[in-house]
Order: structure tokens, then C-alpha cells, then sequence
């Protein structure tokens, strides 16, 4: 047998205002989250630089000293190697082009 069970425009009324409740909820972590990530920057190595970019670690050197990309020092490092750079930095050496540019 089957049960019916009536439910009054108040019950309505306090499932929305449940639903719209954990409905906010989740957006101010969903909003505080990405924005958390937004502030975040990631540092590649050279190795995962030139991996990136497809090419030699001479040509990621290259790069840095004609000032086509930015290198970050690792405060009290000694080594001269020790050098990172922003993923975005490196990805901003991406741009579209057209045919007409190429040739």
C-alpha cells in the first residue's frame, strides 16, 4: 500500500529557506576557495620550465639574461642554479598568432 503525506505551503516555505541556507554555503566556499587558489603562485624549476616551453635549459638561460623571462632567486640559496620561475610568467611567453605571422 501506498502513504501519502501532505505537505502545506509552510513546509515548502521552510524546505526553500533550508536549501537556499546550504545553497550559500557552499557558494562561500566555492568563491572563498578559488580565490584562495588565485593568490597562490606555482614555481617551476628550470627543468620544469623547459619541459613547459619544449626546449633546452641553454634556451631557458637564454631567456632570462635577454629579459624575455623573469627568474626568482631563492633568498639565502648560494647555489646560482637555484632559480625559479612563475608558471605564469611562462606561460604568458603563449601567444596566439596567425599563418600570416608565421611566414
Amino acid at each position: 500500500m501506498s502513504t501519502f503525506q501532505v505537505v502545506t505551503p509552510n513546509d515548502l516555505s521552510v524546505a526553500t529557506k533550508s536549501l537556499e541556507s546550504k545553497f550559500q554555503e557552499l557558494m562561500d566556499i566555492v568563491v572563498k576557495e578559488k580565490s584562495t587558489k588565485s593568490n597562490e603562485e606555482t614555481f617551476l624549476t628550470k627543468e620544469e620550465t623547459s619541459k613547459l616551453l619544449r626546449c633546452s635549459i641553454p634556451t631557458v638561460n637564454r631567456r632570462v639574461s635577454q629579459g624575455i623571462l623573469s627568474a626568482y632567486k631563492i633568498k639565502g640559496d648560494t647555489v646560482k642554479t637555484a632559480v625559479r620561475f612563475k608558471k605564469s610568467d611562462v606561460l604568458n611567453l603563449f601567444t596566439p598568432s596567425s599563418y600570416d605571422t608565421i611566414k
